[in-house]
């Protein structure tokens, strides 16, 4: 997960592009609680970006566990 942090910031333009693929229309938000992430870094969760790159930075490897976690557990859109 750290390479995952440092490379992040490189995809900072694109990152809303990311996250509405990682959810892959799919809410993860209950995971991405369990994991702590904070209800202001959450709508990345379920596929928004909030435009807060940076303070959520720190949970980008929690959010996207719960992407995994998710595929396989949660219906799909």
């Amino acid at each position: 997960m750290s390479d995952l942090r440092t490379l992040a910031p490189l995809c900072e333009q694109e990152f809303h592009k990311l996250v509405r693929c990682g959810a892959g229309g799919r809410n993860h938000e209950t995971c991405c609680a369990r994991r702590g992430v904070p209800a202001s870094c959450r709508g990345a969760c379920g596929g928004a970006y909030s435009g807060l790159f940076y303070t959520c930075i720190a949970y980008v490897g929690n959010i996207v566990q719960c992407f995994e976690e998710g595929t396989g557990q949660l219906p799909g859109p």
